[in-house]
């Protein structure tokens, strides 16, 4: 006998034993191959061609002030560590945005995830399409799988972090697709000789790369609940913008009328003119008038000339009391404004998106050779009105119109920037002590304004002050 069994009952439970061990090994054995499996479709559906599900997005019918947040399902999925794409968030300096946002997830009506604005995180380039012959768009996904890890507003830009040359650049462009597709998001972006960001999109950039960006973030934004009509007017490739615009709007099945106003040279420089026939073709609410200034005659639905009061008279009924989004170069832009203030719009029917790469000021570069005028005070630090920053233990006297950012390059103090403008708050930084003046303030939320914080680009000082720089 073996602890008071018989040999019999001792041979059961040594059977029952072996039996137990056999099954549990099977069973970890399964649930191995289940997460491989797993894996494996997690591969596939991030590399496949318009397979991904759409994001549910409320109805636009209620007041994002007053909406609850949206609970929309977020895919969770794994990557092997040993694939191609990897963890694209390894060796990010700051922690990179999870893919598990649940009931935080934002919808088109409200806007972007709160703790996204400036966090970095890491996008792959899963396919770039060539709109024309100087013009690609390039289209990101998650690494990680599953929905981005931030949402956006159309008519908002995404801020990219490009390693060009020694010191990586800043650069934001203007999302072109719609919020409503919460698996992907579209940059379409025109090769500029002069643009170092764009000839490094352009010539190095290729599908399968991973990319540094910031969450979307502008306030040039349309998502039907600003009023029941819109005038989307575009300028070469000013179309980015109304096209993220339209394409949400159509998406949602938005019942107000779009009126889409397009300016370019001819047909070869027209970017996205499939999707807008096609867009154009499924909505009956979407009005498209095109003119192009380079061609002979009127042309398969293509007007010849350039915009006119005239023409948007025609195109566009009661004009003047509708709600109006320009988009392009200055000029384009400073003579549609001129038009339209003659056809009786009143100014603040008219939103305007300044492109940073045009209106960009050359920055002062470190080491530069001060200006002979500069006062001896100023070069003293003894009168003149002081920048401290306080992270680098450096300060500067300010020369007359000088920025904090031209101060800080002055003396060799990193700020990020991108825009120059004001516009995408890429240099925002916190003021502990003084008094600045700001042209433009569109980088800065509420938020950000209660807690001190300032744009480098726009921020003159009147006293000295201390940033944390």
């Amino acid at each position: 006998q073996f602890l008071g069994m018989s040999a019999f009952h001792t041979t059961i439970m040594v059977l029952l034993l072996v039996f137990l061990v056999v099954m549990i090994r099977m069973y970890f054995f399964k649930m191995r191959r289940a997460a491989d499996l797993m894996a494996k479709l997690s591969h596939a559906t991030q590399t496949a061609v318009g397979v991904a599900a759409v994001t549910p997005v409320s109805s636009p019918s209620a007041s994002p002030a007053k909406k609850a947040p949206a609970k929309a399902p977020v895919a969770h999925s794994t990557t092997p560590s040993n694939s191609a794409e990897g963890d694209c968030c390894q060796d990010l300096e700051v922690e990179c945005e999870s893919a598990d946002v649940g009931e935080e997830r934002s919808d088109i009506s409200r806007g972007l995830l709160r703790v996204a604005k400036r966090k970095l995180c890491r996008l792959r380039v899963a396919r770039i399409y060539q709109e024309t012959k100087d013009v690609k768009t390039f289209r990101f996904v998650a690494c990680h799988g599953g929905a981005l890890p931030f949402s956006y507003l159309p008519g908002q830009f995404l801020t990219l972090k490009l390693p060009v040359g020694d010191k990586p650049i800043h650069r934001s462009y203007t999302i072109s697709s719609s919020p409503t597709q919460g698996y992907h998001c579209e940059i379409t972006v025109k090769r500029e000789d002069k643009g170092a960001g764009s000839r490094y999109l352009h010539d190095v950039v290729k599908e399968g790369d991973a990319l540094e960006v910031q969450a979307p973030n502008g306030k040039f934004t349309f998502t039907g609940e600003e009023a029941d009509s819109v005038v989307l007017i575009a300028g070469g490739v000013g179309i980015t913008p109304m096209m993220s615009i339209t394409r949400a709007l159509t998406d949602m099945e938005w019942q107000g009328e779009i009126y889409f106003v397009v300016a370019c040279r001819d047909t070869k420089h027209l970017i996205f003119k499939s999707d807008l026939k096609r867009l154009e073709e499924r909505h009956p609410n979407l009005h498209v008038f095109v003119a192009l200034s380079r061609i002979k005659k009127d042309i398969a639905g293509y007007h010849r000339g350039r915009l006119s009061k005239e023409r948007f008279k025609k195109w566009v009924p009661d004009i003047s009391s509708k709600w109006i989004h320009i988009c392009g170069a200055p000029v384009m832009m400073d003579a549609t404004k001129e038009m339209l203030a003659d056809l009786g719009v009143p100014k603040e029917n008219i939103h305007l998106e300044n492109f940073g790469s045009q209106q960009k000021p050359v920055a002062k570069l470190p080491g530069a050779e001060k200006p002979k005028d500069l006062p001896v005070a100023q070069e003293t630090n003894e009168s003149a009105t002081n920048v401290t920053f306080a992270t680098s233990g450096k300060s500067a006297g300010l020369m007359p119109d000088e920025t904090v950012l031209e101060a800080a390059e002055r003396v060799e103090v990193e700020i990020d920037y991108s825009c120059r403008t004001g516009m995408c708050g890429v240099c925002t930084v916190k003021m502990k002590s003084g008094q600045v003046t700001m042209e433009t303030e569109d980088g800065l939320d509420p938020d950000d304004k209660a807690a001190g914080m300032i744009l480098a680009c726009q921020a003159k000082p009147t006293t000295d002050i201390v940033v944390e720089a």
